[in-house]
């Protein structure tokens, strides 16, 4: 095999010497359809939340909602920090939710906990990686959030 592009036959070579033995995967990137499903159903949950849930931080925008899901099941990268005292937790969340404002950070105590979910681009997960994403989302804002079935938004997305 020969890595396409400049960049990733320098990678290989600087990972690799001739004649080494690697395990290669192969997958297929995700769908365009599949990509236009994903995104025409968080953009019309978002904009069918209910009027109650429309205050909250994660509801300011699809994306906003999108990260929030992905959150929500577990599709995140979560760090604990633990400060000296209350007040310097309050200040690190504060600081870390202007740096990540799709993050979910919060400051209980002395201690910060910070999610910041993952990258679903296409450079990220593989096509079938990002079907279960998308499910998984979908599924969760469905049953937490508007309380419908999937086949529901998705009739309404069309």
């Amino acid at each position: 095999l020969i890595p396409l592009g400049g960049h990733a036959l320098r990678q290989m070579q600087a990972a690799h010497q001739q004649g080494d033995v690697v395990e290669v995967s192969a997958s297929k990137p995700r769908s365009r359809s599949t990509h236009n499903w994903y995104f025409a159903m968080i953009q019309n949950a978002w904009q069918n939340l209910p009027e109650w849930l429309q205050h909250e931080d994660w509801a300011k925008s699809a994306e906003h909602l999108r990260a929030y899901a992905l959150i929500a099941t577990g599709q995140c990268t979560t760090h604990t920090l633990l400060m000296e005292d209350n007040r310097q937790a309050a200040a690190c969340a504060l600081l870390l939710r202007a740096k990540a404002p799709m993050a979910v950070t919060v400051a209980e105590g002395n201690v910060v906990v910070h999610h910041e979910p993952i990258s679903q681009s296409e450079r990220s997960m593989s096509g079938i990686e990002f079907k279960l994403s998308a499910e998984k989302v979908i599924g969760w804002i469905c049953a937490e959030v508007l309380d419908c079935e999937p086949a529901q938004l998705m009739e309404a997305s069309a």
